[in-house]
């Protein structure tokens, strides 16, 4: 959850830390209710307030679909290696 953009479908954006002792290792998943697809709000709101709007405008599949990498196409809707490798170096920075 804090070292993966996931945030957002526009552009890569990681949540910024520091993470707390409880959720260091967790992942996106735990943000959910437990059984559903639906974000449980109040545990966004102790854990990542600063994103509760960008986590909100997230939709977690209802079908349980499985988690799968995406890359953001480049400003000329290719993707290559090169412009994988530079998105990547922008999210470090």
């Amino acid at each position: 959850m804090w070292t993966d953009p996931w945030l957002s479908l526009a552009k890569p954006i990681a949540p910024m830390g520091p993470a707390t002792a409880l959720s260091h290792l967790w992942k996106v998943a735990e943000l959910l209710i437990p059984g559903t697809s639906d974000w449980n709000i109040d545990l966004i709101r102790d854990v990542l307030p600063e994103y509760e709007k960008e986590i909100i405008l997230l939709k977690p599949s209802k079908r349980g679909a499985k988690d799968k990498w995406a890359w953001l196409p480049a400003a000329s809707g290719n993707y290559s290696t090169k412009s994988g490798y530079f998105e990547a170096l922008k999210t470090e920075t």
